[in-house]
């Protein structure tokens, strides 16, 4: 096996860590961990769970199938998984290929093929990789979400079906008729679709089958066009932000999802909005272009922005310590690591070298945060940690 430099120095330093590990020490908040040993084709679609990524590729090409002994063609999706401690050994192989990116649980990656087929895959890591059931529809799949309880897809022809995540058995389906801009978002076994058309937001809530309520909300001016940025959930609230083209103005409305009701709303946003919203049980954060603007979750009341002093360079994760985004310095010419509490105190920064001039999104997957640069995988501890004297 022949090692670069880079390589070798990588394996030095994470093997002195863990073998430091052994006497007691622990890497402090920010401190690299960890990095993959593979290469990520860049090709690749990550997704993320509560406690791994999965790497989603498609594969084309002769594959030589043992039992019949006999070579076939292949049109399969290649399912990778890496765990908070950087190992990623774990893959699978299935056909069809993924048509929409996987959708995880925490027992599942669900897959929506391109033959109009839904496969549920284990993600445990025991049984990772083996498909427990698949179910065939009879057009593409445009979407599908999942949570621990359904799994629900909607179709080229504007069915939604609605399967058991264990099962894969067929609960219900019903007909949806959808709009200019379609977004499903899935609670317990509610699921929810919001549209939008010119300057309404169209919302229906559907249960068993049936349609629960549906709700409209028209936007300030009439001849408005506003178009749907993301839409995120938590608890029974959803959080809906919008962008309109005519005005580069944004829109934030929180929205309670047992009756359609308007919780609170922000219009228009004081900056316009740089990526997906991230919700807790008491935050919104919200990334503005090269900042971070924080509203309360529960009335929306504004609560700290970012330190002018920093400028936003990635996507934003969060957990109940607070929250973390790559952020560069004036004058300093590589990005950093920054950690923040949920009031907006600084809590750690770390410095990061060369290798980190071309950075992808950030993951949260247990005490690990998780990004992707140039080609690999790295991990960087987010709490304080333990240094001990070796001697």
């Amino acid at each position: 096996m022949n090692l670069t430099r880079r390589d070798l120095l990588s394996s030095i330093g994470v093997g002195a860590i863990a073998s430091l590990a052994g006497c007691g020490y622990q890497a402090a908040g920010g401190e690299r961990v960890w990095e993959s040993r593979q290469q990520i084709a860049h090709t690749t679609t990550i997704v993320a769970g509560e406690t791994a990524l999965f790497g989603a590729r498609q594969y084309s090409g002769r594959q030589f199938d043992w039992d019949r002994e006999q070579w076939y063609d292949a049109e399969e999706t290649v399912l990778t998984k890496y765990d908070p401690h950087g190992y990623d050994g774990s893959f699978a192989r299935f056909e069809p290929q993924y048509a929409i990116p996987p959708v995880v649980t925490d027992s599942y990656v669900f897959i929506g093929g391109s033959t109009g087929e839904v496969v549920a895959v284990n993600s445990t890591e025991s049984e990772f990789g083996d498909v427990t059931w698949r179910y065939q529809t009879d057009q593409d799949i445009h979407t599908l979400v999942a949570t621990e309880s359904i799994v629900a897809c909607y179709t080229a022809d504007e069915q939604l079906l609605a399967l058991d995540p264990t099962s894969g058995n067929e609960r219900w389906q019903t007909r949806v008729n959808s709009r200019s801009e379609l977004n499903c978002v899935a609670i317990g076994e509610q699921v929810l679709f919001v549209t939008v058309d010119d300057n309404t937001v169209h919302i229906a809530s559907i249960m068993d089958g049936d349609e629960q309520w549906t709700a409209q909300y028209l936007q300030p001016a009439a001849d408005s066009h506003h178009e749907l940025i993301d839409v995120a959930v938590h608890d029974d609230t959803l959080i809906i932000s919008l962008h309109n083209p005519d005005t580069e103005t944004d829109t934030i409305l929180a929205i309670n999802s047992t009756d359609g009701s308007v919780r609170w709303s922000i219009e228009p946003m004081p900056q316009a909005i740089g990526a997906a919203p991230i919700v807790t049980s008491e935050h919104v954060y919200v990334p503005v272009r090269r900042g971070l603007i924080t509203y309360g979750f529960t009335h929306g009341e504004h609560r700290w922005d970012l330190d002018a002093t920093y400028r936003r360079q990635s996507s934003v994760v969060a957990d109940r310590r607070g929250v973390y985004l790559f952020a560069q310095i004036d004058g300093r010419p590589n990005p950093r690591l920054l950690a923040l509490s949920p009031g907006g105190e600084h809590r750690w920064d770390t410095y990061l070298g060369d290798d980190f001039s071309r950075i992808g999104a950030l993951y949260l997957c247990g005490e690990t945060l998780i990004t992707r640069a140039s080609s690999r995988f790295y991990g960087f501890r987010t709490t304080p940690g333990r240094r001990l004297s070796l001697w």
